[in-house]
């Protein structure tokens, strides 16, 4: 068990690896901050600072690491992401895709970190919508003491971490993948949310299977997707479960819709999909939340990512 850790939900001790069917790409940890539209959601033009909560679970409190360090990528919404899929965060483009913040330990079992550095522009991203996934690694020093004490490692320079396996099994590692879009019970009664399909593999090209889950109405709306949604542009409505079903959910991009495709992905070569989702007949409460999983296998069943998204009828 790492010390200090991100947690991929609330109530996460930082136990790695995760259990077995746990959805790892959203975490609470990892969102943006000052000048974002929501936590996810950025403006063009403007500074959005990137929040990293750090956790720690020192027993005691002459154990805990001074001072805090993270590293966080920007890339665009996919199933997978790490320094590959990175945008560059600001222009001029930077020496590194990579932003990173520091803070010291002030007590407690958790320390805010600001990542200052992103500010987007127009054509940033090739796909529409402001949204971003976030990935984040973070670790801990001290350099005072004459016996360094480290938790974690740097990653930016890595030529070999493998970030699909680090997110996983390593708690110093989380990713935010969790997007909220509008649909309309009158008028705009079709959702369709952009995102790509990336290989885990670095080399070569790999089989994959993609699946999209609806998530039923007493698992839906977690604490995370609540507060995710009160934080951002829907704050105002009574967020609830939405309790009448969808009358269709797909992926589409590959060869039509369906809410099971197998695909072959080339490294370095994102392949362009879209989540769909369309409301069924009558009147929908604003408010009801419908709630969607894409999540990427590989052909033995091996879960490599997802996306999180949240359905909000207003």
């Amino acid at each position: 068990m790492s010390s200090l850790y991100l947690p991929y939900e609330t109530g996460d001790t930082g136990s790695r690896p995760l259990p077995l069917g746990a959805k790892f790409w959203s975490s609470p940890a990892i969102f943006l901050g000052t000048g974002a539209i929501d936590l996810s959601t950025y403006q063009d033009g403007v500074q959005n600072v990137i929040e990293v909560v750090v956790q720690e679970n020192y027993q005691r409190e002459g154990d805990q690491i001074p001072n805090v360090f993270v590293e966080v990528w920007v890339c665009d919404p996919a199933t997978i992401v790490g320094p590959s899929q990175a945008l560059n965060p600001s222009q001029p483009a930077p020496p590194s895709k990579c932003l990173t913040g520091s803070a010291g330990w002030g007590g407690g079992f958790s320390v805010p970190v600001q990542v200052p550095g992103f500010v987007p522009y127009a054509g940033m991203s090739s796909q529409p919508g402001g949204h971003a996934c976030l990935i984040a690694n973070c670790y801990g020093s001290n350099s005072v003491s004459g016996h360094p004490i480290t938790d974690g490692q740097s990653l930016i320079n890595s030529t070999t971490a493998d970030f699909v396996s680090l997110v996983q099994d390593n708690a110093h590692v989380a990713q935010h993948n969790i997007f909220a879009e509008a649909m309309s019970g009158s008028s705009k009664r079709h959702l369709s949310f952009p995102f790509n399909a990336v290989a885990a593999a670095p080399k070569g090209e790999e089989k994959v299977i993609l699946e999209i889950e609806s998530v039923s109405v007493d698992a839906a709306l977690t604490k995370d997707d609540l507060s995710f949604l009160r934080k951002g542009r829907y704050r105002d409505l009574r967020l609830h479960p939405s309790r009448t079903p969808l009358k269709a959910f797909a992926i589409e991009g590959h060869g039509g819709a369906a809410k099971s495709i197998s695909m072959e992905l080339h490294a370095g070569h994102p392949v362009p999909l879209s989540i769909l989702a369309e409301l069924g007949p009558g009147d929908h409460e604003p408010g009801g939340v419908h709630v969607l999983n894409v999540i990427q296998k590989t052909t033995s069943g091996r879960v490599q990512g997802g996306i999180h998204l949240l359905g909000v009828v207003t």
